[in-house]
């Protein structure tokens, strides 16, 4: 008897499906429409060991994980600590979202405090395990209980390097995550015209 998915395996699956459909696309592109970039990692993102067990997940989400009400149905025990900026990189869209390294850039997002449930939960949903997204590290300097400190903060990078606009109902889910923050949303629009400028019009998932 074949088992239902669970709603994250769903979800995870459906991405999955749409990044496909999103790839086969751009391959049916000219030669003039593909644009293919080295990739390019953010700084300080590089393969570091996850935060001890001993100490707080936290959380950097620059994407649809920035919306309160989705994130309260995918880890119901988050805690939004606030508005982050992640400096030398930048929003960009390969159907879905990721950042990347630009100098002359920052990438506005948000911070979380997770637990081991809720960082499984994303695991899932990233699609990890399948190699969409991969998992690294960052520093971050904050306060606990009114003491500075540094620690390390989760960051979900994607496995792929070309460019693709999101469809209308994510960046609909994306820019709700931003007024949730209280972000100024000039860096996504930023990110979706640049991505509708390499592949205008090819990319549209809206419901």
């Amino acid at each position: 008897m074949t088992r239902e998915l669970t709603p994250a395996e769903k979800a995870t699956q459906d991405k999955i499906v749409r990044l496909r459909a999103l790839r086969e696309a751009r391959d049916g592109l000219t030669a003039k429409r593909k644009i293919i970039r080295k990739a390019r990692t953010v700084p300080k993102v590089e393969r570091m060991a996850a935060p001890r067990e001993e100490e707080p997940i936290y959380y950097f989400a620059y994407g649809s994980n920035l919306n309160k009400e989705q994130m309260s149905r995918r880890c119901p025990r988050a805690v939004p600590i606030g508005p982050m900026i992640l400096p030398k990189a930048r929003l960009v869209f390969r159907g879905v979202a990721d950042v990347e390294y630009d100098a002359d850039s920052s990438a506005p997002g948000g911070l979380w405090k997770l637990t081991k449930a809720c960082e499984a939960a994303l695991d899932r949903y990233e699609g990890v395990s399948n190699g969409l997204y991969d998992k690294r590290y960052i520093e971050i300097s904050l306060k606990e209980k009114g003491k500075p400190v540094v620690r390390k903060a989760l960051l979900y990078v994607m496995n792929r390097d070309w460019y693709a606009p999101p469809g209308d109902w994510y960046a609909a889910i994306i820019r709700q995550g931003y007024r949730d923050f209280g972000l100024d949303n000039a860096a996504l629009t930023a990110a979706i015209a640049e991505a509708r400028r390499y592949a205008p019009g090819k990319y549209d998932f809206a419901e």
